[in-house]
């Protein structure tokens, strides 16, 4: 009978510990860019950490090419579930012959440094997670709209990988934009919104440790936040 009521106990404090943790609402925080920088065909060797727009461009024969960082580390524990991660940009400048144009998202597979990275030096891209955005649906942006751009996949990808992994997405035109740019502010802007990443999380379970004593549990202790 004593070990009948140790199982019982066990079960409810169980119960009383883990429904919370799985009825948990969502949490959501933001994060600002940790590096930014833009790399262009024009200027193969040039380096642009400290300008304050980053152009995403294509146009005869050329391209510029926008990568950006966050630093999360910290904000998401190993059991957390990814709803939702995408960047807010602000529209610094745009010319395309026709809207809206499709910019696409892609993993940077190496590091990169701001001001020392160029387009013939650029890390290695993997587009395995890529994802598309429409941008000017209502024709040419005016300076200061904001831009919202998915990259939730891309975090899934980084969280699932743990570790070191984060090393930023890139963003290019999309493979159907024969000619277009759009200029975003960057993180050294100083008129315009910086860019930051919001992310939306569901939390994961808790870890709860127990101890038994003739037949008795002690008080089950939750991880902290």
């Amino acid at each position: 009978m004593a070990w009948i009521l140790v199982a019982a106990s066990v079960a409810t404090v169980f119960a009383i510990g883990v429904v919370p943790a799985l009825q948990s609402t969502s949490k959501t925080f933001n994060a600002p860019a940790s590096g930014d920088t833009y790399l262009s065909s024009y200027a193969s060797s040039s380096t642009y950490g400290t300008a304050p727009v980053l152009w995403v461009s294509r146009g005869g024969g050329h391209e510029n090419w926008t990568l950006i960082q966050f630093d999360i580390a910290g904000k998401l524990r190993p059991g957390d579930l990814v709803v939702q991660a995408r960047m807010r940009l602000a529209v610094s400048d745009a010319n395309a012959p026709s809207w809206p144009v499709v910019v696409t998202t892609g993993r940077s597979l190496t590091a990169w440094q701001e001001n020392a990275t160029t387009f013939g030096t650029a890390p290695h891209l993997s587009f395995d997670t890529s994802t598309a955005s429409v941008v000017g649906t209502g024709g040419t942006p005016s300076r200061g709209t904001t831009v919202w751009i998915d990259v939730t996949k891309q975090l899934r990808r980084w969280h699932s990988y743990a570790g070191p992994s984060n090393f930023g997405t890139v963003l290019m035109m999309g493979p159907t934009v024969v000619n277009g740019a759009v200029g975003f502010a960057s993180r050294d802007n100083v008129n315009l919104e910086k860019p930051l990443i919001e992310v939306t999380f569901q939390p994961g379970p808790r870890t709860y440790g127990y101890a038994l004593e003739f037949g008795f549990v002690a008080v089950a202790t939750a991880r902290p936040e």
